[in-house]
């Protein structure tokens, strides 16, 4: 279980998945939309993004609004990663990331 062993080593994690505005009643849900609004902003930079299919919070329709968002993004999809992509896939992800970088 280690390094999550006891409450008081879980529950910044807790606190994290809590602030997650999954609904237009959370707290910080305003936030996320003034971000939102912002993000055209982004659009004629260079972008990778890359997606776990089985990510438990961000789903696969999260994927679909930001490819809407961005087109020329780099979009790769890992459909057996889930919301640790690193963890889950880092033997994929570093050369894609390597040779965005590159560029």
């Amino acid at each position: 279980l280690a390094p999550y062993n006891n409450y008081h080593n879980r529950i910044a994690t807790l606190r994290f998945v809590q602030d997650i505005p999954m609904s237009p009643s959370h707290p910080t849900y305003k936030t996320l939309l003034d971000i939102e609004e912002k993000l055209h902003l982004l659009k004629d930079k260079p972008m990778m993004v890359i997606w776990g299919s089985k990510d438990f919070c961000f789903t696969v329709e999260f994927m679909k609004k930001w490819k809407k968002l961005f087109p020329a993004a780099d979009v790769r999809n890992i459909p057996d990663a889930g919301h640790y992509l690193l963890e889950d896939a880092h033997e994929r992800i570093i050369p894609w990331v390597k040779k965005f970088l590159a560029k």
